[in-house]
């Protein structure tokens, strides 16, 4: 388990769910998950707002801050196998096909990104 994940579930253990969000988000590299932390960074914040309004019970409020941090779990169980790949083996592709045959091969990347070609 890397220091990142281990930090954020110290923080879920602890109950403090804001500096879950916000060192998840701080430290996260992956757009998409950036994405889903800064939706569920809003979600927290109204949370928090309605139980100092007195406009959500206690036991929806309890429902969905349990929503909110299975969902950094989940997130955290999402990257941490792409993390802990890349780790291992950090000068290795990170997406690799094999080709075989005689024809034209057409190769196309991401703009700016670099593609490696490796004999067999």
């Amino acid at each position: 388990m890397n220091d990142l994940s281990q930090q954020v579930k110290d923080f879920l253990i602890k109950g403090d769910i804001a500096k879950a969000l916000s060192t998840f988000l701080q430290n996260n590299t992956d757009p998409d998950t950036e994405n889903s932390l800064i939706l569920l960074s809003g979600r927290w914040n109204r949370l928090r707002q309605e139980e100092l309004s007195g406009i959500i019970s206690r036991e929806d409020a309890n429902l969905e801050k349990a929503k909110i941090q299975h969902a950094i779990l989940e997130m955290m169980r999402e990257i941490s196998p792409q993390s802990q790949a890349q780790a291992d083996s950090p000068n290795s592709p990170t997406n690799q096909v094999e080709v075989e045959g005689d024809g034209n091969i057409v190769i196309q990347g991401v703009t700016g990104s670099t593609i490696n070609i490796y004999p067999s």
